[in-house]
């Protein structure tokens, strides 16, 4: 027999359960907060990710780039060495020349930059160079990249930096590492959205 005195207590233990199952679980409202910030969250790692990548994109190529002409120059500096640049066209060709081997498209008869487009190596128009032409570029690393490029210093070789047409934008021939502006870098590069520097150096 249930009496007045025993109602209390009963009630006391059924509403601690009733209270916690009330604040077990979330609303509409709440769980679209929640969405929404775990949203906001998951996009800035996504956009400083793919914002650290493109840089380090820029980076490689110009390091690649350096690379390319040093052992190019190296290996024509040495005694008999023809003083006109002859095109790679095989595997054994790039090895030979110590081309790096991240710039060596998987077929082994090409170069690839790190966007995975494709770069030519040929020899210049004017004895004694040989050239650098990009495919294409996103245009914001192609600036990025023109500009970082002008701005190593001497001792590369590098003499020129012009546009997809080969058109002289950047000239360093007399003064190769004088520091070029963003601005000056963006002239090599079109407001179209892509970018295709054609790069000169001297072969010795």
């Amino acid at each position: 027999m249930v009496t007045s005195s025993t109602q209390p207590a009963m009630q006391a233990k059924a509403e601690p359960g009733k209270r916690v199952h009330a604040e077990a679980g979330f609303n509409l409202i709440e769980t679209a907060i929640v969405l929404g910030i775990v949203g906001l969250v998951v996009g800035g790692i996504w956009a400083a990710a793919a914002g650290a990548y493109e840089s380090m994109r820029q980076q490689k190529a110009s390091e690649e780039v350096l690379a390319l002409a040093q052992a190019v120059r190296s290996v024509y500096a040495q005694p008999g060495a023809p003083s006109i640049f002859t095109a790679p066209e095989t595997l054994t060709d790039f090895k030979t020349l110590g081309i790096p081997s991240d710039m060596i498209n998987s077929a082994g008869d090409g170069l690839t930059d790190p966007w995975g487009h494709a770069v030519t190596l040929a020899p210049g128009a004017t004895a004694g160079t040989f050239t650098l032409q990009y495919t294409t570029m996103p245009v914001t690393s192609c600036i990025n990249f023109v500009t970082k490029l002008a701005n190593v210093g001497t001792g590369t070789g590098l003499q020129t930096i012009g546009g997809a047409a080969g058109a002289t934008t950047v000239d360093l021939t007399s003064g190769i590492g004088a520091a070029i502006a963003p601005t000056a870098g963006a002239t090599g590069c079109p407001a179209n959205g892509t970018g295709a520097p054609y790069i000169v150096f001297s072969l010795r």
